[in-house]
């Protein structure tokens, strides 16, 4: 199954935890080896954070959406559902 080179419109998002542990270190490279791999393509959670409506349109509207933590604090899938991003795989 081939994804959409954009951020919506059939993508399969990856969003990853890139935080200062080193679980977090760990999980974004864990995440760019399923980009690299074809899986999907990541995409920015600080961007998410930041209230970009229109990456969280496309996140909304993506196929499939997946997050990724580093460790229990489990901020991606915080970030994602204070933004609305609904529906993810986590």
């Amino acid at each position: 199954m081939s994804e959409s080179t954009c951020c919506g419109g059939g993508a399969r998002i990856l969003f990853s935890c890139s935080g200062a542990a080193d679980t977090g270190e760990i999980c974004d490279r864990a995440t760019r080896q399923l980009q690299r791999e074809g899986l999907g393509r990541m995409s920015c959670l600080a961007l998410v954070g930041a209230g970009s409506s229109g990456l969280v349109a496309s996140a909304n509207g993506a196929d499939a959406v997946l997050a990724l933590d580093g460790c229990p604090t489990d901020c991606a899938r915080k970030v994602l559902e204070a933004n609305g991003i609904t529906g993810f795989i986590h």
